[in-house]
């Protein structure tokens, strides 16, 4: 990650499949402001579809997912109507809108047409990034007080991945519309690109916690080799002065990409020491840890240990856990290796958030089932929380977690091992916390409606509705047809 502000969940569930491997990796941090924010969603069917239907919210169509800069709140919806409730010509109408706890919200572009919709908060601007099937990948960056268009272009690639440098200067991204994995870095100032490797079919790749030096996770056509590469692009001003070799480049054999468990997201040391990339030992058959020093680029191994994969706050200790074993973390000592176990008061497969500035791990069973727990690490104490959840729509403010949860919205305090759930008067979607004003914004799954409540209190602090009006829309009309190969998906390229 690319502050330690920001923590990360570590859902396995979501890993069990391979084909639910594409949440990637960046998206799992509790989208805090400066996160990579991906956009897009699936509009509701059914019954949720029909609960819409005929009640005078002729503008809502959909579920909102939501974006958060230092400035504002960004979320995208549906519509199919106008602000008048005339029928539009397409039922797929895309609308970004700019929230402000104060200033109120405004319709801020119409991206319809665009798939894979995402929002990153750059030191050079809010970098738009969105696709279409034919077209390739269209970039805007727009200015973080005015909103106006800085620079635009169209790539031919497919952007299913992306990673933000702690400088928030480049951005990372695979493209997923060739069939050789190519891994870009992206110049939001510019949206020139440079092309960081060129012959892998599978990657995956991280930033470290506090400078712009980027770690990468490759494999060829065989998939029984690891590549480890560290990128190194401080002091880079411009595409132009970006390195094209790696200072570190490691081959690692006998390992494959863990796909059908852990995923390979990349563990980041906070003290910037280690790398930790999550793969299958061949010969062994079973999953494996291969802990990197950035500082020499040796390699040391960890047998029985499954991702995504965390450190603890001081750099202590690797968290992970282990599929033979479910509701049982494992935890590393990255230098010794020496590794411990730790049943939880669980049965199911553990997802976690670690806490903020201290080592507590807030724990729920990845489908939901089971109560919530609080661990210790430096106590070795668990305490169970009295509520049911799962963490899929979660954030923090210092060392307290706000999430969502079968339209609830609970509160859980690691520093006291308390939670509570706020009653509301509506049905939430998403909890985010907005830097700008303190607050936590809150969306209405049925309606809408964007409201900023008092993370203390709770109390709406601010409400407003969201109806487009005239919005500019983005014109894709002079980017000409692109031909695409298969799209991979795999490690970076995956959808966030």
């Amino acid at each position: 990650m690319s502050s330690i502000r920001f923590v990360l969940a570590a859902p396995a569930a979501l890993t069990i499949a391979f084909s639910l491997a594409c949440y990637g990796g960046a998206s799992l941090d509790g989208n805090e402001a400066g996160s990579d924010g991906w956009l897009d969603h699936t509009p509701p069917a059914g019954a949720e579809l029909e609960a819409t239907a005929n009640d005078g919210r002729c503008d809502w169509l959909g579920r909102p997912y939501v974006s958060v800069s230092v400035e504002r709140v960004y979320t995208l919806m549906y519509s199919d109507h106008s602000a008048d409730c005339g029928p539009l010509n397409t039922a797929d109408r895309k609308v970004v809108y700019s929230i402000h706890p104060s200033l109120g919200a405004e319709p801020l572009i119409d991206v319809s047409g665009l798939e894979d919709v995402r929002l990153l908060d750059t030191s050079a601007g809010l970098l738009l990034m969105g696709e279409t099937p034919t077209q390739g990948e269209h970039l805007w960056t727009l200015d973080h007080d005015t909103l106006e268009i800085l620079a635009e272009d169209v790539h031919d690639v497919r952007y299913w991945g992306t990673r933000t440098s702690p400088s928030r200067r480049w951005v990372a991204a695979g493209d997923n519309g060739v069939g050789t994995l190519d891994l870009h870095v992206v110049d939001p100032a510019t949206l020139d690109t440079l092309e960081l490797d060129d012959d892998a079919v599978w990657a995956e790749a991280q930033w470290l916690d506090h400078d712009d030096r980027l770690v990468s996770l490759s494999f060829d056509g065989t998939y029984a080799t690891a590549r480890l590469e560290l990128w190194d692009l401080r002091g880079a001003t411009s595409a132009s002065g970006f390195p094209v070799e790696p200072v570190l480049s490691t081959l690692v054999s006998g390992v494959s990409p863990n796909l059908l468990v852990s995923y390979s997201w990349i563990g980041i040391d906070p003290l910037d020491r280690f790398a930790v990339f999550p793969v299958h030992g061949i010969d062994a058959g079973e999953s494996m840890l291969l802990v990197q020093d950035v500082r020499d680029g040796s390699v040391r191994t960890v047998a029985g240990v499954d991702g995504p994969l965390r450190f603890t706050p001081d750099g202590s200790t690797i968290v992970g856990w282990s599929v033979a074993s479910p509701g049982t973390l494992v935890l590393v000592d990255p230098i010794t290796l020496d590794t411990t176990t730790v049943d939880l008061p669980m049965d199911g497969l553990p997802e976690y958030v670690m806490g903020f500035d201290g080592n507590q791990l807030l724990i729920a069973d990845a489908w939901g089932g089971e109560d919530l727990v609080i661990y210790d690490l430096d106590a070795d104490a668990s305490v169970v929380l009295p509520f049911t959840a799962s963490l899929q729509t979660w954030t923090t403010r210092g060392n307290d977690v706000y999430l969502v949860d079968a339209d609830r919205l609970l509160h859980v305090d690691m520093d006291t091992a308390t939670a509570e759930q706020v009653d509301l008067p509506w049905t939430p979607r998403h909890v985010v916390w907005a830097p700008v004003g303190d607050v936590l914004y809150v969306d209405d799954r049925m309606a809408p409606r964007a409201r900023f409540l008092d993370p203390e209190t709770f109390a709406v602090r601010g409400s407003q509705v969201l109806i487009p009006d005239a919005v500019p829309q983005l014109d894709l009309s002079e980017h000409h047809d692109l031909e695409r190969d298969e799209p991979v998906s795999a490690g970076l390229l995956a959808r966030q």
